[in-house]
């Protein structure tokens, strides 16, 4: 009779509730309300019988003198003193985050005010950052054919959306990217196959960009009759605000900086409460000084229309003219009522924009975008995180190891 031996190797989890300081990077401390405003901190506790001192990087980005964030309120995990120390830590709500530190795997969360529930289990890896020094980033000169036309896109998101929307900014405003992208690449075209590309998002976390030009005195004073006048002199004296502050990128050496230099178009989404859904540059598309729309969207409408207004303001910025009497994508009015009949472009359309492509010469090539959130099909991931994350290094790859496996 043969016999079997099997081994199970059983991971011991510890827990304990420790106090905790943020402090900024000269020892000061950080109160709770100035967490997530603060782009670097240190995290300092002590927990099974060994202090810790964690830095904290969150995701802001300054260009042009205005700071935006692509997450609201993740931060990168590492030490300062250690290299095997890597994760990601949340201030959504509650503090909670997972993190990397020798051989051990710490699981956080908030419990009260300065003080924080921590789980410590055994997690033996022999390099796990060696995927960093052994991976390059993606290939930046990549070149398309003639026929491929990818169209880059930079979204941000100002002030008020921001508010609105909360933490979920990000993943609402893909899916209005990712309707728009549909419903433009899904025509008929002739000459070219049309490729949205997002570039990046970012989202203005201080202070709207512009101050409306209704909140002025004497805006107060004018009457209903002249709302609508009002209105669009309000839109288009932002859009060309909008245009000079972004006109020429001042911090082309940070990355989420080069990517919205190389945009053809770069958008600004506020929410709703105007009469005018948005405005374009007519054929800007890849201009420097022309290459901006503003869209105002409701959150009380659904994605497809939000999706819809978008792809309208894009088609404009690459030759589209509204088309009267029609019922097609460039119709100059449009209702919230979802109808996917009239999200096509008319031959007409198509015609116009393929020649604007076809005499404007747009580039084609493709860059990296490592590092600014989004996954595509170029990266296994991004965590658009300064240090990356539990499961994804800086350079967009994978880590090694069983925890990330799936």
């Amino acid at each position: 009779m043969q016999m079997i031996l099997v081994f199970i190797a059983i991971a011991i989890c510890i827990t304990e509730n420790v106090s905790v300081d943020f402090r900024t990077p000269d020892g000061q401390i950080l109160l709770p309300e100035r967490i997530p405003s603060t782009p670097v901190l240190f995290m300092e506790f002590k927990a099974f019988s060994r202090k810790f001192r964690l830095m904290l990087n969150d995701s802001s980005h300054c260009i042009n003198g205005i700071t935006m964030k692509k997450s609201l309120c993740d931060f990168s995990i590492s030490s300062q003193s250690q290299d095997d120390c890597y994760g990601s830590l949340s201030f959504c709500g509650e503090i909670s985050g997972k993190f990397i530190l020798g051989q051990y795997i710490y699981n956080i969360r908030s419990t009260m005010a300065s003080h924080i529930h921590i789980s410590q289990v055994e997690y033996p890896v022999s390099n796990p950052n060696k995927i960093n020094e052994l991976i390059s980033t993606v290939s930046t000169a990549k070149v398309t054919s003639d026929t491929q036309k990818r169209l880059p896109i930079f979204l941000i998101n100002d002030f008020e959306r921001v508010q609105e929307v909360g933490p979920s900014i990000n993943q609402d405003t893909m899916q209005m990217f990712n309707i728009s992208k549909k419903i433009l690449e899904k025509n008929k075209w002739k000459r070219y196959n049309i490729n949205l590309k997002l570039n990046g998002i970012l989202n203005v976390v201080h202070s709207p960009l512009n101050v409306r030009q209704t909140n002025v005195p004497w805006a107060q004073t004018i009457s209903e009759d002249h709302t609508e006048g009002l209105e669009q002199f309000d839109n288009i004296r932002m859009l060309k605000t909008f245009s000079d502050m972004f006109r020429s990128i001042d911090n082309k050496e940070d990355m989420m900086g080069k990517l919205m230099d190389q945009a053809g178009l770069i958008v600004l989404l506020q929410p709703s409460g105007s009469i005018v859904s948005g405005l374009t540059f007519s054929n800007g598309f890849g201009s420097s000084d022309r290459r901006f729309s503003i869209v105002r969207i409701s959150g009380t409408d659904s994605y497809f229309h939000q999706g819809k207004v978008l792809a309208h303001e894009i088609a404009h910025s690459i030759g589209a003219n509204h088309e009267l009497g029609t019922k097609c994508l460039m119709k100059p009015e449009d209702s919230p009522v979802d109808n996917d009949e009239d999200a096509f472009l008319s031959n007409k359309a198509i015609d116009a924009m393929e020649h604007f492509l076809y005499k404007n010469k747009i580039r084609t090539d493709t860059i990296n975008t490592c590092g600014n959130g989004l996954i595509d099909d170029d990266k296994e991931c991004d965590s658009g995180l300064y240090a990356g994350s539990l499961c994804c290094t800086n350079r967009c790859r994978l880590r090694s190891g069983e925890l990330c496996s799936n």
